[in-house]
Formats: C-alpha cells, sequence, structure tokens
C-alpha cells in the first residue's frame, strides 16, 4: 500500500514493452548495426507519476536514512526487499538512455511510450482497471 521514495528527488524513468524489445532487437539485426545502441523510448515519466498511477502511498524517506535501512533490511532477507542499498540512487537520481541512434539513424519506431509501458504493467498486475 505504501511506495518509499527519497525526499527532495523525482527522478525520470524509462520503460520499454517488451514487444518493443523484440521488435528493436530484430530491426538492429536486421540493419547488420556494429556497436552500441540504447534501448529506451525517447519519453519519460516521474517516479512520483508512477506511484500515483499505482494508487499508492508514497513515503518519502531522507537519503542518509534510506540507504542503511534498505541494508538492514537486505540482510535479514526481508520480503520484497529483494535490493541492496546500491539501488537507493536509481531512484535519487535519473537514469535515462537516448535512443537517438536506434531510432534516427536506424529508423526504429517505438509502438508503445513509456507511460502506456507503466499502464499495460499496472493493469496486468492488476493495479489498474
Amino acid at each position: 500500500p505504501i511506495v518509499p521514495s527519497i525526499y527532495g528527488h523525482n527522478p525520470s524513468l524509462q520503460f520499454v514493452h517488451e514487444d518493443d524489445v523484440v521488435r528493436a532487437l530484430i530491426h538492429v539485426l536486421e540493419k547488420k548495426a556494429k556497436g552500441f545502441i540504447n534501448l529506451a523510448p525517447p519519453d519519460t515519466i516521474t517516479l512520483h507519476d508512477v506511484i500515483a498511477l499505482s494508487g499508492k502511498m508514497r513515503i518519502p524517506f531522507p537519503h542518509w536514512f534510506a540507504e542503511p535501512m534498505v541494508d538492514i533490511f537486505w540482510k535479514l532477507r526481508l520480503p520484497r526487499v529483494d535490493f541492496s542499498s546500491g539501488f537507493v540512487d536509481y531512484i535519487r537520481f535519473p537514469w535515462v538512455l537516448d535512443s537517438g541512434r536506434l531510432c534516427n539513424e536506424l529508423g526504429f519506431k517505438y509502438r508503445y511510450s513509456t507511460r502506456e509501458t507503466v499502464e499495460i504493467m499496472l493493469r496486468a498486475k492488476q493495479i489498474l482497471p
């Protein structure tokens, strides 16, 4: 019912639909592309928006408190805490990829936006109708 967050932080996130992953991999192979290619839709959604869409209550914690608590929960192997304190930075700072090469150079078009992917995921988990 609650989702922890880090006080003062609302990072931008990207979510890629599994169908777009498969389509992009096939597209890259067909184009015989070489080198690194980022795979993420060009749009983003904030962590707070994802939590709001899920209908959960966001509880912010200060960073100095969150990291040691996550480590304690991790060491105790508490349910639903399947990450170490290193993950805390993922909910503090944005991690956004530039998929310009895939889209501009190789001509790939995403079918699903980040927001649509989040909504599909929440419906699959029966959080959204």
